[in-house]
């Protein structure tokens, strides 16, 4: 029996996974499929285009947290998933939260799932338990960021929403 490929990490997921050992959790993680990683804040991820392929890399460096990924190319809106599609996918299976970003506009991940379903069914690269999980980790991602918001500053979701 052959042991499964051992997947690789992206750039800059090292630093990630260091800052998060030691007790730093961003609540927020930049995941940039393009070639202008400059142009993105830390913290982030970085893939070139021509080197994702699914199953390739190890994404549970973003467990928890909410992933925004900058679509350079606009490869997931132009072709209805394409290869962006299962990057999304599997940054779903760990991230809290997934979503992308074409230009100024963000969109929620489960979304733009939605929007490329055929026939009722949803695209390959999404599935119903990836909606199901996406929707329970954006309400823990939530609370999260309400904790967050109450240890920095003092701020209630009561004092928000009240």
């Amino acid at each position: 029996m052959n042991a499964p490929a051992k997947k690789r990490m992206p750039a800059y997921a090292k630093a990630l996974l260091d800052r998060r050992r030691a007790g730093d959790h961003p609540l927020t993680v930049n995941v940039v499929l393009g070639n202008a990683w400059w142009a993105v804040k830390e913290p982030k991820i970085c893939v070139k285009p021509e080197d994702y392929a699914p199953g390739v890399f190890d994404w549970r460096v973003v467990a928890g947290l909410r992933v925004v990924v900058f679509d350079e190319d606009v490869a997931l809106f132009i072709a209805g998933g394409g290869f962006t599609g299962w990057l999304v996918g599997e940054l779903a299976d760990f991230a809290a939260q997934v979503d992308v970003m074409w230009g100024s506009d963000t969109v929620c991940a489960d979304v733009v799932a939605w929007l490329n379903r055929s026939g009722g069914k949803w695209p390959e690269w999404w599935s119903a338990e990836r909606e199901r999980r996406m929707v329970e980790g954006r309400s823990a991602w939530f609370a999260d960021v309400a904790r967050h918001m109450h240890a920095r500053h003092g701020v209630t979701l009561d004092a928000i929403s009240g």
